[in-house]
């Protein structure tokens, strides 16, 4: 299976580091989140950290999951694992795993999830072992790469 990458396109984003464009004119509606956010006091995410949150394919795959589970307002840690090993293995979900799945699990539960979480992308209950998207997941979506080619 090839590895993906976050979107190679990365023209735009140096127009923002250049000053030619803002990260609003980028993600329409970003800017009303962030004003509302600075009200609660919740920190903004940068484009630069969105970015490199980016820039680890288990969370993008934990992104696409969550964006394909659209009609659920939870999904679990658990379940998401498997479909972790099943795209990183390029096998079908439910198949037989690999020794793999367990540092998969854990990687995600004590790592990648309380990462995200910790930027306001996701909410992940860790006593639950439940996610599900917070209020910078739609303008992060954006920036990740094709995932049609992969089986749900």
């Amino acid at each position: 299976m090839e590895i993906l990458e976050v979107n190679k396109d990365l023209s735009k984003y140096s127009n923002i580091l250049k000053g030619d464009i803002s990260e609003d004119e980028l993600f329409p509606g970003v800017a009303e989140i962030r004003t509302e956010d600075k009200e609660w006091g919740i920190p903004e995410l940068t484009l630069s950290e969105g970015l490199s949150l980016l820039g680890n394919e288990r969370r993008q795959y934990t992104l696409h999951y969550l964006e394909n589970r659209k009609d659920q307002p939870y999904c679990d840690l658990s379940r998401l694992a498997d479909h972790v090993v099943a795209w990183e293995e390029d096998i079908e979900v439910g198949s037989h795993f690999s020794e793999d799945r367990q540092s998969i699990y854990a990687g995600l539960r004590q790592f990648h999830l309380p990462k995200m979480d910790e930027k306001n992308i996701i909410d992940f209950d860790r006593r639950r072992g439940t996610i599900r998207e917070d209020i910078y997941f739609e303008p992060l979506k954006e920036l990740l790469p094709d995932y049609s080619s992969i089986a749900e």
